[in-house]
């Protein structure tokens, strides 16, 4: 017969349970279940650049969550120079599951690539939730696209686009990086606005 107070523990995978016995054989007994996180799988603040968009952070629960509405991602989008184009596929294989308000008709995702945003809360792996549209006013993050002669695919970015006179200055959120300055109404640089910027999303643990 075992010694007073050796024991035996399991964990159900599926539930949390935990059942304990004595090494004698004797019948298990229940003593609790591992802690189930309460609430929705997700966490909303505001952009430090700005107030308009959503920085939503999803938990792992959140890739399964029942109550999320997809948005697909689309392909990646370069925070960086105009160095790449964004890569879209319509595979529709990778979708974020995300609160309502922010998995409107039309939206899509883009998966982040570079850290000239870093200052705006966005690192490399993150998702920016994309409303199409072909306008911005100064402040908003935007994806923006730029066609010159050497390359008439063009290029596409994630800047904060700002109005300045006569021409658009697309600024990094990061010191290291110098802004992007085009003159569309000069017949240079001509450069469309492909989306504005509505949420960003961290999926949390996900690795880098």
């Amino acid at each position: 017969m075992a010694s007073p107070g050796m024991w035996d523990f399991r964990r159900s995978p599926e539930t949390g349970q935990v059942t304990m016995w004595a090494r004698d054989h004797c019948r298990p007994r229940w003593i609790g279940a591992e802690e189930t996180p309460a609430g929705p799988p997700f966490s909303i603040l505001p952009n430090p650049l700005n107030s308009a968009v959503a920085m939503i952070r999803l938990d792992r629960r959140g890739l399964s969550w029942a109550e999320g509405r997809p948005v697909a991602v689309v392909g990646e989008v370069a925070a960086g120079r105009y160095d790449v184009t964004v890569a879209y596929h319509e595979s529709g294989e990778e979708v974020l599951l995300l609160p309502p308000e922010w998995a409107r008709p039309g939206t899509f995702a883009l998966r982040v690539r570079g850290h000239s945003m870093a200052g705006a809360g966005i690192a490399e792996g993150d998702y920016v939730i994309v409303r199409p549209q072909s306008t911005a006013e100064s402040g908003d993050l935007v994806i923006a696209g730029l066609t010159d002669a050497e390359d008439p695919e063009g290029y596409i970015t994630l800047k904060q686009l700002f109005w300045e006179g006569d021409h658009i200055r697309l600024q990094p959120a990061n010191s290291a990086m110098a802004p992007i300055h085009l003159y569309p109404r000069h017949g240079q640089d001509p450069v469309e606005i492909q989306g504005k910027v509505v949420a960003v999303v961290r999926v949390e643990d996900e690795e880098r």
